[in-house]
């Protein structure tokens, strides 16, 4: 009787599971239909709003970028304030719902997620050849842990399709080093944007109402975006 019971425990499981995972790629196949493909050349993979402007802004300028945000996708009001952050660069984008924070209001470790992230990760890596493709470095920039998380999702996915079909490709990249304001020796060794792109960057970050603002914490990184190819970062 109890093996009956858990064999039928297990059968529903798995049927639990190959559900979901079928409504996530439908879901993800649906948002992909909404995407200009041909005009879209590059993907940007952010954890929430506001980083694919503080991160990469200037690189959104004229650089046809489908930008997927993993979180936020689920409030209304944060994909309006994407919408509008993005129309100043003219990007494409994706929002998901998955979870930012945790029950204690902490920044979520995507325990019950992570299967389902690289699901989605590998759809969209593998949907077409991007001319680059562009993440959080492995520090988290300022140290989020969120961030780290999916630099290592991103680049062991990245890994295991894109650079496995061809060892060749190494087009992944990692947002720049994250400098404190009170490291301005390392400042000054970085290439600043034009004025041009730091205005825009600032426009962006500007539609995000309903979030704190970075530019308290994080506004002197604002003229810098130095990229690192994944190969690179030591």
């Amino acid at each position: 009787m109890a093996v009956h019971f858990l064999l039928a425990a297990k059968i529903l499981l798995t049927a639990r599971h190959f559900t979901k995972k079928h409504r996530l790629k439908k879901h993800c196949r649906d948002l992909l239909a909404g995407i200009d493909l041909n005009r879209a050349k590059n993907l940007m993979i952010v954890t929430r709003p506001g980083e694919e402007a503080l991160w990469g802004g200037g690189h959104l300028l004229g650089e046809d970028y489908l930008v997927v945000c993993m979180t936020g996708g689920a409030h209304p009001e944060t994909v309006a304030e994407m919408d509008r952050a993005l129309s100043a660069s003219h990007s494409q984008s994706m929002k998901f719902a998955f979870r930012e924070k945790n029950l204690r209001g902490k920044s979520s470790h995507w325990y019950f997620a992570r299967s389902d992230i690289k699901i989605v990760l590998k759809m969209l890596l593998t949907v077409k050849e991007w001319h680059k493709i562009v993440t959080h470095n492995p520090d988290g920039e300022y140290g989020n842990r969120q961030n780290k998380l999916l630099s290592a999702i991103v680049t062991r996915e990245f890994n295991k399709t894109v650079r496995k079909k061809s060892p060749s490709n190494d087009n992944l990249f990692y947002f720049g080093r994250y400098c404190r304001p009170a490291e301005t020796g390392k400042m000054e060794g970085l290439t600043p944007l034009s004025e041009t792109a730091v205005a825009t960057k600032t426009e962006m970050l500007a539609a995000y109402q309903t979030r704190s603002s970075p530019q308290a914490d994080f506004g002197h990184m604002l003229p810098y975006e130095n990229w690192v190819k994944y190969t690179d970062w030591t």
